[in-house]
């Protein structure tokens, strides 16, 4: 007698990084000086980081775009005319500032030195856990589902007066969730500019991992 058994294993702990998503702006009638006026800022920033002894090279750019945006002219006769100029230039550039999260302080010392800027970004903060610590949880999920299934398939042997139980594969579903930015892991706390944060506990981050095992009973 075959049967297959499909089991699930979760495993969660506290967040240990957190990953400012910072939008940086600025706006120019002139090209050059806008890229100048960018730049300047940035360098501000990274400054900042250097005080607080968090290295540069962390901060990460996702995007960085310069768009010329024009304006509506209306010419009202007997015909409405629209026409659209150029007004100015506006520099969207996005960055990732990923940090040890150590405890709450760590952020309010960087929200503290972001405040302190001529023209402070805005921004979003996602908690998670670094690649060393998801790998972990994806493992002991994955045991945790395998445990579960071999109680299953113990609980079949002995409800049907089996001898013997072997597994004869396991197939392990790609689900594990995503901790980067480009994917959210469960419900992530996400806390956007203004927030008070030492009154926000971040939520812890969960796993699971599903199989699907075929078993031989006799």
């Amino acid at each position: 007698m075959n049967a297959k058994i499909t089991a699930s294993g979760g495993i969660s702990c506290k967040p240990n990084q957190a990953t400012f998503l910072l939008t940086f702006n600025q706006e120019s009638k002139n090209s050059e000086e806008i890229i100048k006026k960018g730049s300047e800022q940035i360098v501000e920033f990274q400054n900042l980081l250097n005080q607080l002894e968090i290295d540069k090279q962390d901060l990460k750019t996702t995007r960085y775009e310069i768009i010329p945006v024009k304006k509506t002219i209306e010419d009202k006769n007997d015909i409405i005319e629209v026409s659209y100029v150029f007004s100015h230039y506006e520099l969207i550039q996005t960055n990732e500032l990923t940090i040890n999260y150590g405890s709450i302080e760590n952020i309010l010392n960087i929200i503290d030195a972001i405040s302190k800027m001529e023209n402070p970004p805005t921004y979003t903060i996602k908690f998670g856990v670094n690649r060393e610590t998801r790998n972990k949880l994806e493992e002991e999920a994955l045991a945790n589902a395998i445990k579960l299934a071999e109680e299953k398939a113990e609980f079949i042997k002995n409800t049907m007066s089996k001898s013997s139980k072997t597994c004869l594969f396991i197939e392990v579903h790609n689900n594990f969730q995503d901790f980067d930015s480009d994917a959210n892991l469960g419900m992530p706390t996400y806390l956007r500019s203004g927030n008070s944060l030492d009154t926000i506990n971040p939520q812890d981050i969960n796993i699971e991992a599903s199989i699907t095992s075929e078993w031989k009973f006799e």
